[in-house]
Formats: structure tokens, sequence, C-alpha cells
């Protein structure tokens, strides 16, 4: 079960591989787990928690279009490595910024 922070409520850390905590990692008990980016936004890492819980039969994409509806620009992405013991999503907040590249 996810581990709630005294400050805001939100289960934005919970414990992990050798009981540290991580901020903005969630394991919800749906077979996968989750990090929040920016793991540094409780409101964002409630909202995908209260999501998570609503769906039906929830899948990154559904996931992410849930998201979109109050963050336009979220977007949600599976990984799946054989030495990991569950999938992980990765919830981001906004796009990742690209530098730009200067003219030649």
């Amino acid at each position: 079960m996810p581990t709630h922070s005294p400050a805001t409520g939100c289960p934005c850390t919970v414990p992990n591989v050798g009981d540290t905590r991580k901020q903005g990692l969630l394991d919800l008990g749906h077979g996968f787990r989750i990090i929040c980016v920016p793991s540094s936004d409780p409101e964002m890492c409630g909202v995908v928690q209260r999501l998570v819980s609503s769906i039906p039969w929830v899948t990154p994409d559904r996931l992410q279009s849930g998201l979109r509806e109050i963050y336009p620009n979220a977007i949600v992405r599976r990984r799946e490595l054989a030495a990991e013991p569950m999938p992980t999503w990765y919830v981001f907040k906004q796009p990742a910024a690209r530098p730009q590249q200067s003219g030649a």
C-alpha cells in the first residue's frame, strides 16, 4: 500500500526495493507501477491515483486520455523490461523540452 505524504495526504511516496522511498512512484496494486514526472508535483500524483482507481480496465492510453482533461499535454508511456518485477508507466505532465538546433 502507498505511504501517504503527511504534508499533502497524497500517496506520492511508496516503499520500494530495500525499503527506500522515492517521491513520485506509485504502486497501487494493479500489476504495474507509475512514476510521475515531475515527481515534485503532489497534485498531479493525486490526480493520477484517482484516475487509475476510477478507470475500468485502465491502460496507458485511457489514463492519458483522462489526464488530458486536466493536463492537456500529459503523456503516459509504458516500459516493460525483463529484469523488472512489473511494468512501469511513466506519466509526464508536460512533454520533454527539446533543445533548439542552431542554424548552420
